[in-house]
């Protein structure tokens, strides 16, 4: 895989034919992956910077390293030290703080859930990515008998180095596509920072492609009850929970158990066991638990939440599934410069009640997850 990549193959080709002394030097601008997880160069380092790949005419920002290697072997050296420029008219400026990379060895696939029960059948829910039942519309599905048992209640993707919002799932069935494993009812506390971990916050273009999810921590996180407890919180309430309350395509219901809708899921039932043993909630827990009553206040008033809980009352919302199918928008009657209609929500309340635990919550996962995702060794 790590060969199959062209620039990885010229990279390897610089160092293979071109360097030939020890005070031969290679310049390499390039996303630091090939040293990060590939151990494609192991040489010593002399220097670098990270810039923005967008001001060298790329479609988006993100980080891209140039890096000074000597032609003298290094195989001890685990962490470098980088630090980000930007480019601000025709000055070079300092971005942030130096940025550390480390040398990331495991993968989170390491940990997943491949136990296989006497009881499991295969004719389960498939998913698409935005947790709706599959529509077979000529995608290509790697999972051809999506497995059904009471006790698998979601499905995270997760695998690769790389952070990427495009590569970390959670749903409520198999996902069409795989690369994942499924969540069961006995073990889901433990398996959780697996989906928090993937889904790393990286708004600043110098923290993006510089960071891996590992598993190089061996499961040194399982320990902490407080980290479990604060997973369990972000992951009922994220949007990036894409697990749904639907009827599949196997004809079976799925309620959504990773959510807080009510005092029945697994979820809330699971944090409720933890504040029993005395994992007690804090100020900002607290303030996302009010946030989500205000949510889910303004969500039971809706047209579309009484006409759907009135033909299924064991529906249970999570968040992503409030605003897919509940904050939904509504022409306002007017039209734009282009003449096409503008579209307002519907319930302005909810929408508003909607982005401030979203805020929150983002607060919250910089402050008092992160940290310890590194310290675990989760993120490199």
């Amino acid at each position: 895989m790590v060969l199959n990549e062209l620039s990885n193959l010229f990279i390897w080709s610089g160092f293979k034919y071109y360097l030939n002394k020890p005070t031969d030097s290679f310049i390499l601008y390039s996303p630091t992956k090939y040293w990060r997880n590939q151990n494609l160069v192991n040489k010593k380092y002399s220097g670098g910077f990270l810039c923005n790949r967008k001001e060298f005419h790329a479609s988006q920002n993100s980080a891209v390293s140039c890096i000074w290697w000597k032609n003298i072997n290094d195989t001890k050296t685990e962490k470098l030290t980088l630090t980000p420029l930007n480019i601000v008219g025709d000055e070079v400026q300092r971005a942030h703080s130096d940025i550390t990379i480390r040398k990331a060895y495991h993968t989170l696939s390491e940990a997943y859930d491949n136990r296989k029960f006497p009881s499991d059948q295969g004719d389960g829910l498939l998913c698409e990515k935005d947790g709706r039942a599959f529509l077979n519309d000529g995608k290509l599905v790697s999972i051809s008998k999506p497995l059904y048992n009471p006790n698998i209640i979601a499905y995270i993707q997760a695998d690769s180095f790389t952070i990427d919002r495009k590569t970390v799932k959670l749903v409520r069935g198999a996902l069409y596509n795989g690369h994942g494993f499924y969540v069961r009812s006995d073990n889901f506390l433990e398996k959780l920072p697996l989906f928090v971990a993937a889904s790393f916050l990286y708004d600043e273009w110098y923290k993006a492609e510089v960071y891996s999810k590992s598993y190089d921590g061996q499961g040194a996180h399982l320990a902490d009850k407080e980290f479990l407890k604060q997973c369990l919180i972000y992951t009922a309430l994220t949007s990036k929970n894409r697990c749904r309350s639907l009827t599949g395509n196997d004809g079976r219901f799925y309620r959504n158990e990773l959510c807080f809708d009510g005092e029945d899921t697994l979820a809330w039932s699971k944090l409720q066991e933890l504040i029993k043993q005395g994992i007690v909630l804090t100020d900002i827990e607290d303030a996302l638990m009010k946030y989500w009553r205000d949510v889910t206040f303004e969500a039971v008033r809706t047209e579309e939440y009484k006409s759907a809980i009135k033909a299924n009352k064991n529906l249970r919302y999570g968040l992503w599934q409030i605003m897919d199918e509940l904050n939904v928008k509504i022409d306002s009657g007017r039209k734009d410069k282009k003449g096409n209609p503008v579209l307002v929500f519907k319930y302005a309340t909810l929408n508003t009640e909607i982005n401030k635990i979203n805020t929150l919550l983002k607060n919250y996962y910089a402050t008092e997850i992160t940290p310890k995702l590194f310290e675990y060794e989760l993120i490199k």
